[in-house]
């Protein structure tokens, strides 16, 4: 799940990078960039939850 998690912010950070690189003026752009870094983050969230409940599990706590 983790992993999964981080492949998938990857493939969205790379998406914002190019957008922003090659034309992050036009305002269409700046909402697909809003939109990816907004995944990613819930993404991030996802995954960080996910792997303390592992970790938690793992600890025999849960």
């Amino acid at each position: 799940m983790l992993a999964h998690s981080l492949s998938a912010q990857l493939v969205h950070l790379e998406t914002v990078r190019l957008l922003f690189q090659h034309s992050a003026d036009r305002e269409a752009d700046r909402d697909q960039l809003l939109e990816r870094v907004t995944t990613c983050r819930g993404m991030a969230r996802e995954g960080l939850e996910g792997a303390r409940e592992a970790l938690s599990a793992l600890r025999g706590g849960g």
